[in-house]
This record gives structure tokens, sequence and C-alpha cells, in this order.
């Protein structure tokens, strides 16, 4: 079945002549034929939902940086230089030049359109709406993570047994002190440049809850041309949880939030994979080094370079708390 991407190159300009947005060359989406894959007078790419019924009053027009959403809007549907369709359909558009984000509209466009099925409630619609629309406001705020920190997590993810219970236990925000947690167990991710083993941490990363286990996978690579990129990772777990649309979405939702406007520079930053999966190795977090002594109750947010070449790694496989995170996290 081709994706939306080669639906979308394969459609001819509509003509010179054609309203901007009202008149397009379009095509049905194999599996979701009452929405249309589209393409305006410039070029820019376009979908097409077809709703249960009309809502009035309609909402109001929606323009982002690089998003535009315009409801029940009349169109008319040109093929081989003639109209064979007219019919009242939501409009949202793709406003970016860049193809990268025209290739993350175009592919969060399936999932979202398989969620929605044929003719959709306005209620799904909006729901829907709403969701692309926080995605696509992500991809215009500053980046809150390194490039090589998101590679090593998307790393991670690719290679697990379970990726189902690493997206699901993945950080919704950037931010939060670890990048995977799942009951008591949480997972902090550290990625170096280069094979000295030392990273930095916060002392609340290393100080999880009584009874919590937290565990560091410490991974240690290299940029390399032809290594693999953060395209060729996303498109390893989106293969890998194809048709499961909650898990696609926080999938996408979590690379915008945190690479933000740099997203189309990056993606195809690449790093050394063999080399990565190499020095892949995972640390008792009680185990690293950290600053002593009585730390006053008011000082917070205390962060540090740890050393860990001589820290002993742990096989998670030989665990007797051998379950959930820790299982997800083994190879398949």
């Amino acid at each position: 079945m081709p994706t939306l991407t080669e639906l979308f190159n394969a459609l001819a300009l509509p003509p010179e002549s054609s309203i901007q947005n009202t008149e397009l060359s379009a095509c049905p989406i194999p599996g979701i034929a009452h929405h249309r894959i589209a393409k305006n007078s410039t070029g820019q790419p376009i979908l097409l939902i077809k709703t249960l019924s009309d809502v009035e009053p309609l909402p109001p027009p929606l323009r982002l940086e690089n998003l535009s959403v315009v409801h029940g809007v009349r169109c008319k549907i040109w093929q081989a230089g003639r109209v064979v369709e007219e019919d009242t359909f939501e409009v949202l558009i793709c406003l970016s030049q860049e193809a990268a984000i025209r290739n993350q509209f175009l592919g969060v466009g399936v999932p979202f359109l398989n969620c929605l099925k044929a003719s959709p409630s306005p209620q799904q619609v909006s729901h829907f709406l709403g969701m692309l629309v926080e995605l696509f406001r992500a991809l215009s705020q500053p980046a809150r993570k390194s490039v090589q920190g998101l590679w090593g997590e998307l790393f991670l993810i690719a290679r697990a047994s379970n990726i189902e219970t690493m997206l699901t236990s993945w950080h919704v925000d950037p931010n939060e002190t670890c990048d995977f947690s799942n009951g008591a167990c949480r997972i902090e991710v550290k990625c170096r440049l280069g094979r000295e083993r030392k990273h930095h941490f916060s002392l609340e990363q290393l100080s999880p809850p009584e009874h919590a286990i937290a565990i560091v996978a410490s991974i240690c690579t290299e940029r390399v041309g032809g290594g693999s990129s953060i395209s060729d990772l996303l498109s390893t777990v989106r293969t890998r949880v194809a048709g499961n649309f909650a898990l696609l979405f926080r999938l996408e939702s979590v690379v915008a939030a945190t690479l933000g406007a740099t997203l189309p520079r990056v993606l195809d930053d690449a790093f050394d994979h063999e080399m990565a999966q190499e020095t892949l190795k995972f640390f008792d977090a009680v185990a690293v080094p950290k600053p002593g002594g009585n730390i006053p109750r008011e000082v917070s947010h205390l962060q540090f370079v740890a050393d860990l070449t001589n820290v002993q790694s742990i096989e998670l496989g030989v665990r007797p708390d051998m379950t959930g995170l820790l299982h997800a996290v083994q190879p398949a």
C-alpha cells in the first residue's frame, strides 16, 4: 500500500486558474476512502476530512506557523484536468516548505485518519484536530534536549522486546526527572559522544523514592555520516507500532516536544548504531558516584558529572526483580 507521501507526490497540481484551497488535486486514501490527500495550486499538502454532519455555526479557522485548519469548506476535486467531485470537508493544510515538517504532517495523517474511520462525528474530528494542533504547536518551540539525548532514547525503544511498554513509560515532558517510568521502576538514558563514560546527572535522577528501582542506561556513540539517524529510528518504531494510534501519537508528541523547531534540521543527524550497541551498559543508580555528606534540604536541582568507567555494570536479565519495564527494555 502506498504511503501518504507517495500518494501526495503522485498528485498533479490543479490548474493555475483554480481557487487555492477550494479547488484541489486529490485522491482517496486507501482504506480510508471517505477522506482525501490533496494538493493545492502552490503544491502544499492537504488533508480533507469528511464528517458525518455539518456543524452550525462553524468553528473559526485556525492558523499556526506550520498548520492551517479551515472548517466546512466546499471543495472541487480535480483529476486529469477536470472536476470529478464536489463536497464539503474539514481542510488541514501544511504551510511549511520544510520537507521534514511536511513528512511529519503526512506521516501522522494515516494513523490519525485511521482513528477517525469513515465519516466521523464533529466531536471526533474536534478531538483529532486538538491533538494535531498541539503536535504542530510544539514544532514552533525551542528544543528541550540534545539531539543525541533523544537518539539514545529512541535507540533503546527501537531495540526493546516490548516496545508498547517502553512507549507508554516514556516521559511526556522531556524535562521530567527520568526518561522512562513505570510503577516502581525508572530508567534514565545517558548518551555520550565519544568513548568516555562521563555523564551529566541531577541528584534527583539518582535518588529514587523508597522501594523504587532506578537504572541508568549508558550509551557511547559518535556522529557518522552513514550511521543510524533520528529519522531511521523513528521509522523503525513507527513500523513496530503501526495500527496503534495512541502509541503513534505519543511517539510523535514526545519527538515534537523534544526537538521543537529544530526538527527539520536534525532528523538526518546520524550516529554510530554499532558503537551504541557495543557500549550499552546498565548501572544501578545507587552505585553511580554522587556528592556525599549532609546536603541541606534547601539545596535542590544539584547537577554534576559522574564517571562510570570504574562502576560495576549490571545484567538486567539475571535480576530477581526482572519484570515490567526492566523486562521490556531487553532486546527483541
